[in-house]
């Protein structure tokens, strides 16, 4: 090796070094408290895809997990936000993200950065196996052949059967997780949205939900008819709930009811303060964002609205914040 290229590679590897300690400083700058999570360069030549029956042993109580089932094939910017952000809050605790269609090429594209977060995994959910009771299987197929909301109909499906199997917190891919919600028991938003629940395995209102899906007549209108509507059947029926009457249902189910607030401090009619121009962080309703565990960009009415860089929209400094390595490495995440 001659003298100029000794001299080359250590000017090389100098750079290297430079940048790596520059990336570390600007993470722990940005409050990143993820540093700890061996942010590292991953051995693995491709993305593992788990099994079912593979994660089974893994997958428990403190479990944050999502359901893909829009058969993309991999996990769009946004998506990828809610999964990293979920990985930092959690951690040490299992982040799993239960995939109806996996496209392992484009998740290679899309997706790579994944393979950096050790407390995450990728299952492949084969749903005509899954959901292989009589009557889920029924109504699976109702839903592909009949349903307008196919994407949300088989999600609602799939959480119900998969906190039946596992337990843990199911949070959808559309809400960005602030911190840590290992402090929390089972519990359910007052307002029964089925978007955020947490339940033991075995638990009695998550055992009634799956009993009444299979009494269930599906009906392919009702956008909310395995969601929210099936969940405030169940609370009259099995826990006693009357309107408000909180207090009385905890008990005789026992659960918890959090403020909406905790995980929608952007209510849904509100959305366009996540995409408004000059809307600081720091600042924003300071009193609810105190307590609040996740922030929802409602994406069902958001999903075409762009992130431009530099606009200081409320959801940019959320991902700057939260979910940095995809802030940093995606640049479809802006519009430019």
């Amino acid at each position: 090796m001659t003298v100029q290229t000794r001299y080359f590679v250590l000017i090389s590897l100098l750079f290297v070094a430079t940048i790596i300690v520059i990336t570390y400083i600007n993470l722990q700058a940005e409050g990143n408290e993820f540093i700890h999570i061996r942010m590292h360069l991953s051995m693995e030549p491709d993305i593992q895809i788990l099994t079912l029956n593979e994660i089974s042993d893994h997958h428990d109580f403190n479990t944050t997990f999502f359901v893909e089932s829009s058969d993309a094939g991999y996990l769009n910017p946004r998506q990828s936000c809610s999964v990293e952000a979920a990985a930092r809050a959690q951690y040490p605790h299992l982040v799993t993200i239960y995939m109806t269609k996996v496209q392992v090429e484009k998740m290679e594209q899309q997706n790579d950065w994944i393979k950096n977060l050790t407390n995450v995994k990728l299952v492949h959910l084969e749903a005509k196996k899954f959901f292989t009771n009589d009557n889920l299987g029924r109504i699976y197929e109702e839903v592909k052949n009949t349903s307008p909301h196919k994407v949300e109909h088989v999600s609602d499906l799939a959480r119900i059967a998969l906190l039946k199997k596992f337990g843990g917190l199911y949070i959808d891919l559309d809400a960005v997780l602030l911190k840590s919600t290992a402090d929390l028991n089972s519990f359910l938003l007052k307002n029964f949205a089925n978007g955020i629940l947490k339940f033991q395995k075995g638990h009695p209102i998550v055992e009634a939900l799956y009993h009444r899906l299979n009494e269930t007549k599906f009906n392919s209108m009702s956008w909310t008819g395995l969601g929210e509507e099936l969940i405030r059947k169940v609370m009259a029926d099995t826990c006693n709930f009357t309107t408000n009457n909180f207090e009385e249902a905890s008990q005789t189910c026992n659960v918890t009811f959090l403020n909406n607030e905790y995980f929608l401090p952007v209510f849904w009619g509100n959305w366009k303060d996540l995409f408004g121009k000059d809307i600081e962080l720091e600042t924003y309703k300071p009193e609810v964002m105190k307590l609040a565990y996740a922030i929802e960009f409602s994406n069902f009415l958001t999903s075409n609205i762009p992130i431009v860089k530099g606009r200081r929209q409320l959801f940019e400094q959320v991902a700057k914040k939260y979910c940095p390595s995809v802030y940093h490495t995606l640049p479809k995440f802006y519009k430019r």
